[in-house]
């Protein structure tokens, strides 16, 4: 199997067997989805985790696009029989993408060369003749070669066509290219007339290294500051004249007569089209390698967003800080709905006195105070200060992330979830909600608005959303979803339901009512045996008489589940008996004999009742609450103070204090 082959060309960890590849990706072709597979199917993926199967399906993808690419050079290779046999050893067995583009790059331009004119003139022998008298001496060289040209102008005809042969060669290629990986350098300079103002780029002014210890966030902000157009930024050869010379000798150069012209063709196609093509392939691999590790940074960052711990209390005031239009408020409970709604005008201290009377008012049962951490925060943080000193507010507070909240006040989303609220006040109620829900609330901000990852704006959108949705869904389906009280964002990442069918179950629940169990999954429009397949166990009905319905036990499994649960006389036990019990139980063995399932089997159960039912946001410290704002007067040497790490890159962390 020729992928096999290809995942242990990227050093794909763990390698599954061929036919459990096989199995993966024949399953990912059938539409079964990547949590399906990864909790329900383990044996036969060789129990490959989520995170595992995602990049196994983003190679398959990768694969399939290089064998694209592969069908189109070796037509390529058909048409054009200049391509040597070097050139199509490495196609027809490389992995290598830059390969095969740099090759459908050479040969398969369509674009007239100075060399391609030099051909039509008919120069060809007259090159194929110089190029060989310069390794050996050999016959002499006919005036009609010239075809009616004058000696210089035939030459440099001819020049043209060896230049451009050379730059093709393969082996003179990888000469180029090996000695840039190994020795090269990038460096990057201040454009002349170049503007940056705050100096962001200062570290990049005048900066040379190693391409090899070159780090990804280093060149995001070499790469970031070119755009910009403040840095000029180049890879360059640590000794060109060293490189030159290796060309030459692979080229084996003897002959006395035209050795100073080779000599010179050489250098001209070193400079002019195989060092400029070897840079461009480097800067090329330099983008992928950091764009990739901003992606996985983006993505574990992500990660400890979504599970953020909502917090336990039952009503809160949300406030948007702001200046000018003052400061959006409302009052929210931790089922989502909304109380009340308005605006503190608190940018003049004069109106202190008035606003915190009005305040004081609105936090009649409120349990908490969530302020967003924009423009305006500090003096919000002031503003309630002087309510505790002045006005007895006991209340605590909580500095909430703002990003994205101003993007989704203005999304789609909000337009439906909040058509009765103004633009400007949906800020606050985002902020309220995401202190309870934060998982589902940032489900809907863009990838690029929720302020985490390293130099995330310089990468794909579709990228960064494709990320998103990979990386909420292992989320999600780690946590599962209650199906009575999960919104429709959150049900159409659940495996096999989607959009269209998460509007459905919304629909049903509001005709029909609460679901009753997860059979009910089946009259939903939409819903056949295969979508209940993979998403029923993903589902929990948390008031159901089965109470497998309330676990991660899929309801193909309901039959040897009640097997196990009756080899432990756990029939009349409640659900957190059970569990109690397999939690400590080891004797797989007498439990296999007496239940008729392999020992395999019954630790999967076992998994499904206990393990993957433990909400990881259970063991995490709830957000921290504050019951007065403390400033760098108030620190002492030694002391500690609690933080909120927000952001973590390769060059530090973002601590929220």
């Amino acid at each position: 199997m020729k992928f096999y082959e290809y995942l242990r060309f990227v050093q794909f960890k763990p390698l599954p067997k061929t036919d459990q590849v096989e199995f993966i990706c024949d399953s990912l072709e059938e539409g079964l989805t990547v949590p399906f597979l990864a909790r329900y199917r383990q044996p036969q993926t060789g129990g490959l985790q989520g995170n595992e199967l995602r990049l196994f399906e983003r190679s398959l993808k990768h694969y399939n696009d290089i064998e694209s690419l592969r069908a189109k050079c070796l037509q390529i290779i058909e048409d054009q029989p200049q391509a040597t046999k070097t050139w199509k050893n490495s196609i027809i067995n490389s992995f290598d993408e830059s390969t095969l583009k740099e090759f459908k790059k050479i040969f398969g331009s369509t674009r007239k060369t100075k060399a391609t004119e030099a051909r039509e003139i008919g120069l060809e022998p007259l090159a194929k003749i110089l190029s060989n008298q310069a390794r050996k001496e050999g016959q002499k060289i006919k005036p009609e070669l010239y075809k009616g040209l004058s000696k210089k102008e035939a030459f440099e005809g001819a020049s043209h066509i060896v230049i451009e042969t050379l730059a093709s060669d393969s082996e003179l290629r990888s000469i180029v290219k090996t000695k840039l990986e190994r020795f090269g350098k990038i460096r990057s300079k201040l454009k002349k007339d170049a503007e940056d103002s705050r100096e962001k780029y200062r570290d990049y002014y005048d900066f040379e290294g190693s391409i090899q210890r070159l780090k990804s966030y280093q060149f995001l902000a070499l790469e970031r500051g070119s755009s910009e157009k403040i840095l000029q930024v180049q890879i360059y050869p640590d000794d060109a004249a060293r490189i030159i010379s290796d060309l030459a000798g692979k080229l084996d150069l003897r002959s006395k007569a035209f050795y100073q012209w080779m000599n010179e063709v050489i250098e001209t196609s070193f400079k002019k089209k195989l060092l400029p093509a070897i840079q461009r392939e480097l800067m090329n691999q330099l983008r992928s390698k950091a764009h990739e590790d901003a992606l996985q940074n983006f993505e574990n960052n992500l990660q400890a967003l979504l599970l953020t711990p909502g917090l336990n209390i039952n009503k809160v005031l949300a406030i948007d800080p702001g200046f000018a239009n003052g400061c959006k408020w409302a009052v929210v409970e931790s089922n989502g709905k909304i109380n009340k709604v308005g605006v503190l005008m608190i940018s003049n201290t004069k109106q202190w006195p008035l606003q915190a009377d009005k305040t004081i008012v609105q936090l009649s049962n409120c349990d908490a105070i969530a302020v967003g951490n924009g423009v305006g925060s500090h003096n919000c943080l002031d503003f309630l200060e002087y309510c505790r000193k002045n006005k007895n507010l006991s209340t605590p507070h909580i500095v909430v992330p703002e990003a994205g909240a101003s993007v989704y006040s203005a999304s789609d989303i909000a337009n439906q979830e909040l058509a009765d609220y103004k633009v400007e006040l949906r800020g606050a109620i985002s902020l309220g909600r995401r202190l309870f829900k934060p998982l589902e609330e940032y489900l809907k901000i863009p990838p690029m608005s929720l302020g985490v990852g390293m130099y995330q704006h310089d990468l794909e959108e579709s990228v960064l959303q494709e990320r998103l949705i990979a990386r909420a869904k292992d989320v999600l389906h780690s946590v599962g979803v209650d199906l009575n009280k999960a919104d429709s964002t959150s049900l159409e990442l659940i495996a096999g339901i989607g959009k269209s069918r998460a509007k459905a179950i919304s629909e049903y629940k509001r005709t029909k009512g609460p679901f009753k169990n997860r059979q009910q999954l089946l009259k939903v429009a939409g819903f056949g045996p295969k979508t209940f397949e993979q998403a029923a166990g993903f589902c929990r009905v948390m008031n159901s008489a089965e109470i497998l319905d309330q676990t991660c036990v899929h309801p193909q499994d309901y039959e040897d589940c009640k097997k196990m649960l009756k080899a432990l006389k756990c029939e009349t036990r409640t659900l957190q008996q059970c569990r109690e019990i397999l939690e400590s139980y080891s004797n797989w063995t007498h439990l296999q004999n007496i239940s008729g399932l392999s020992e395999t089997r019954l630790k999967h159960l076992k998994m499904c009742l206990v393990d993957y039912c433990m909400d990881p946001r259970d063991n995490l410290p709830q957000p921290v609450l504050r019951h007065g704002l403390k400033t760098l007067e108030d620190l002492q040497p030694g002391e500690t103070i609690q933080g909120v790490i927000s952001n973590v890159v390769d060059f530090g962390a973002f601590v929220d204090l």
